[in-house]
């Protein structure tokens, strides 16, 4: 089996589709879980009272923790991150 120049290209083309696949996909799951944060924390705030009133409130901070540790991750990677629009220009 020769190694030509259309095996080197074919094999990257397949190389690159792979990858790109791999990060449209991880992107996809991210933007999943970034909404669905958004959206447990209006319920949250929609629960707290009633978890007050069946003496469950103790549970709260907890959960507030977990979001706000979830924030800081989310506002540390977008000031470390590039921006989209960079990686445009870069490449």
């Amino acid at each position: 089996m020769l190694i030509n120049g259309q095996t080197i290209a074919r094999h990257w083309q397949n190389a690159k589709k792979v990858m790109g696949d791999g990060w449209n996909h991880a992107v996809r799951i991210g933007h999943g879980l970034d909404h669905s944060m958004r959206i447990g924390k209006k319920l949250l705030a929609a629960a707290v009272p009633i978890l007050d009133q069946m003496g469950a409130g103790h549970h709260v901070p907890k959960l507030m923790g977990g979001i706000h540790a979830f924030d800081q991750g989310k506002a540390a990677r977008e000031l470390s991150w590039p921006t989209q629009s960079w990686y445009l220009v870069a490449y």
